[in-house]
């Protein structure tokens, strides 16, 4: 996480314009109001606000919506039985969240070889499987 010494005064003063132009939103999901996550959104937007705040405010009331922001996500097991709770095929499909390497970060292994999503698509809904995208995710930024 980054600390508020280690930002520059433009990070500084660009975190506290998103936190007050989402502050409706990061109430509803507060953790993303910390200064680590809203650093990652102005360094992979190159700081331009007025694109991130849209963005940003889709993501927020996404994850609000799909009650994400309630979910106990504090740990590798934590995360595999939600995500494998969104979608019934999910035992199907190979790889997921496997643990941490020897510095300390999420390591998840996604195969691409020969998975068949489109014969799995009749076990369920396509946007349960969009969801239990957005869940392993939101799981991992959780666990970082």
């Amino acid at each position: 996480m980054a600390h508020v010494s280690a930002l520059s005064e433009k990070d500084k003063q660009s975190i506290e314009e998103l936190r007050s132009r989402l502050s409706d939103e990061l109430k509803e999901v507060p953790s993303y109001s910390d200064d680590y996550s809203l650093l990652r959104w102005l360094i992979g937007w190159d700081y331009k606000i007025d694109l991130i705040v849209p963005k940003l405010k889709r993501t927020l009331n996404t994850l609000s919506a799909l009650k994400l922001n309630q979910v106990d996500f504090s740990s590798i097991e934590k995360v595999t039985d939600y995500v494998n709770s969104t979608c019934n095929a999910m035992e199907y499909y190979p790889g997921g969240l496997v643990g941490y390497d020897k510095e300390g970060n999420v390591v998840s292994i996604q195969p691409l070889t020969k998975a068949d999503p489109k014969s799995l698509l009749p076990t369920n809904r396509m946007s349960l499987s969009l969801i239990n995208r957005i869940a392993e995710s939101e799981g991992v930024m959780s666990l970082i």
